[in-house]
C-alpha cells in the first residue's frame, strides 16, 4: 500500500496552477484522488509533497491536503475499496456535537463541571451568531481549519472580544474537536496545527484596590442605603476570603469551623473544584454573623453596578487605564476586584505565592500570576525590605 502527494502538472489551469492529487496504490490497483487545492509548480515541494512555506497560504493548504490524505489512509487501512471511498463525505456538525456533549454533562453521563458547561453554551451561542452573520447553515468538523481560525478570530476582535476571550473560544473549540476525534466522529486534525492556537492570556490589566482603598470602603457610612451597604459588605467578605462572586453566594454556616481557638472557612471552589481553607479575621466573622451567613441577595450585574457607585462614594477617584480605557478607578470596580485585590495585597505584604494560591484555590501559579496587579515600583518597594537589599 502506497500513498503519495503529487502536483498534477499534466493539465494546468489557465492561470498556470495545477491540482494537488493523492496517489494511492492498494490491492493491486492505483488511483489519483483530486483535492481542492491548486498551486503553481514553483510553490510545490515535490520531495516533501507539500506547498512551500514561501506560499502565503501554505499552512491552510497543507492542512487541507493532510486532512484529505488522512481520510484516504484511514479508509484503505481499514479495508475499504476504491469504489467505497466517498470524496465528499457527509459533514458532521460541531455545533450539534457541542449541544450533545452539554446534554450528556447535564444528565451526568459525561464529566464536566457546571462552570465548563456554561462556558460551552456561551461559545456555541457565539458560533451560531457567527454562522448567522456569515450565512453558514452549519459548522461541520471539516470546516474547522486555518481559514475558519483566521475569520472567526477576526470576527471576535471586531465584536469587542479581548485576547483572553479569544483564547477561551479557541481552547473550547479545540477541546470539542479533540473529544469528537477520540469518538471517531471525524478525522480532521487541523485544529492541532501549531498556528491554530489558543492565545495565552497576558498579564492582566485589571485594577485592584490597595489596602488603603479597601479601608475607605470599609469605613464608608452606608447605614441610610441598605442595598448599597449589603453590596459593600458582601464585597468585603469576598475580599477577606479571596472568593469569586459565584462562590460568595454559596456561603453557608456549615463551611466554617473552629480549631484551637481560631476560626476557619473551607470551600470547594465551583470553577476549579479545588478545596481551600482560609483563616477568618474577626471583622469578617462579624459580617458573616450580621447576615446569618447568607449572601445570595442580588445578581452579579446588579452588584457590579452598585459597587461602582460605592467606590465613587468612597472617593476612589484616581485616573487609571484598563483595557485601553482611561477613567476614574471607581468605574472599573466590580465583584471580581475583591479577589484580585486580596491576592495582590497579600503578595505586596510578602506572602509566598504558593500560600496565596492555596488560600484562593488557584489551580497553578501561572493562573494566579495573571491576577497579581503589582506594578514594578510596588514590587521593588516590597523587595527593598528584604535582607538582600539592606
Amino acid at each position: 500500500m502506497n500513498f503519495r502527494n503529487i502536483l498534477w502538472t499534466y493539465a494546468p489551469r489557465q492561470d498556470g496552477s495545477c491540482n494537488v492529487k493523492i496517489y494511492v496504490q492498494a490491492t493491486g490497483q492505483k488511483k489519483y484522488f483530486k483535492t481542492d487545492i491548486c498551486v503553481q509548480a514553483k510553490d510545490w515541494d515535490a520531495k516533501k509533497g507539500i506547498v512551500k512555506t514561501s506560499h502565503p497560504l501554505c499552512m491552510l493548504y497543507n492542512s487541507k491536503i493532510r486532512e484529505f490524505r488522512n481520510r484516504l489512509e484511514e479508509h484503505f487501512l481499514n479495508g475499504g475499496s476504491f469504489d467505497q471511498f466517498n470524496e465528499t463525505p457527509e459533514k458532521a456538525s460541531l455545533i450539534a456535537f457541542g449541544k450533545q456533549l452539554i446534554a450528556e454533562a447535564e444528565k451526568g453521563t459525561y464529566p464536566l463541571r457546571q462552570s465548563t458547561v456554561n462556558v460551552y453554551k456561551s461559545i456555541l451561542k457565539k458560533l451560531e451568531q457567527y454562522m448567522a452573520i456569515t450565512g453558514m447553515d452549519d459548522l461541520a468538523f471539516n470546516d474547522v481549519g486555518m481559514d475558519f481560525y483566521v475569520k472567526y478570530t477576526k470576527h471576535l476582535e471586531q465584536t469587542g472580544c479581548k485576547l483572553a476571550g479569544i483564547g477561551k473560544h479557541m481552547k473550547c473549540i479545540k477541546r470539542l474537536m479533540n473529544i469528537a476525534l477520540e469518538r471517531k466522529l471525524h478525522n480532521n486534525t487541523s485544529h492541532q496545527e501549531r498556528a491554530f492556537k489558543a492565545h495565552k492570556t497576558q498579564t492582566s490589566t485589571k485594577i485592584y484596590l490597595s489596602v488603603e482603598e479597601m479601608a475607605k470602603l470599609e469605613q464608608l457610612n452606608l447605614s441610610g442605603q441598605p442595598a448599597l451597604e449589603q453590596e459593600r459588605d458582601r464585597f468585603l467578605v469576598q475580599y477577606y476570603l479571596l472568593l469569586r462572586f459565584s462562590d460568595a453566594i454559596r456561603i453557608t454556616k456549615e463551611m466554617f469551623f473552629e480549631l484551637k481557638g481560631a476560626y476557619y472557612f473551607r470551600i470547594k471552589h465551583q470553577k476549579t473544584s479545588n478545596e481551600a481553607v482560609v483563616p477568618v479575621k474577626p471583622s469578617c466573622r462579624t459580617l458573616l454573623e450580621r447576615y446569618d451567613y447568607q449572601f445570595d441577595y442580588s445578581s452579579n450585574v446588579q452588584a457590579n453596578r452598585h459597587l461602582k457607585t460605592i467606590a465613587a462614594m468612597a472617593s476612589i477617584a484616581t485616573m487609571v487605564t484598563q483595557d485601553g480605557r482611561t477613567l476614574m478607578k471607581s468605574q472599573f470596580v466590580g465583584t471580581h476586584t475583591a479577589r484580585r485585590s486580596a491576592a495582590t495585597n497579600l503578595y505586596l505584604q510578602g506572602v509566598d505565592v504558593k500560600v496565596i494560591a492555596d488560600l484562593g484555590g488557584w489551580e497553578n501559579f501561572n493562573a494566579l500570576m495573571v491576577y497579581l496587579r503589582a506594578s514594578g515600583l510596588e514590587t521593588a518597594q516590597m523587595a527593598g525590605k528584604l535582607d538582600f537589599f539592606q
